[in-house]
């Protein structure tokens, strides 16, 4: 479960000057996740549910050095 804060914080980066201070940026959709994780992109953080984690095989899993099960509720309310 997704603390308020984390939510807010989450939610922030949706507004370009704070993705340009944090320097950092959300990813969503199968497609590109599986892409940034593939590159030499450094990934920081996943949030995703549990049917979208059981789509990936264990070598995917651990290129991702934190990862957060998360309910669609709170997917939707950070997307």
């Amino acid at each position: 479960m997704l603390s308020k804060n984390r939510i807010r914080e989450l939610q922030s980066l949706h507004q370009k000057k704070v993705r340009i201070n944090d320097r950092r940026f959300i990813a969503e959709g199968r497609k590109i996740v599986t892409e940034l994780v593939h590159s030499d992109f450094p990934v920081e953080q996943l949030y995703a549910t549990s049917e979208f984690l059981n789509q990936f095989d264990s070598a995917f899993i651990k290129r991702i050095p934190e990862i957060h099960e998360i309910s669609e509720d709170e997917l939707q309310r950070i997307s």
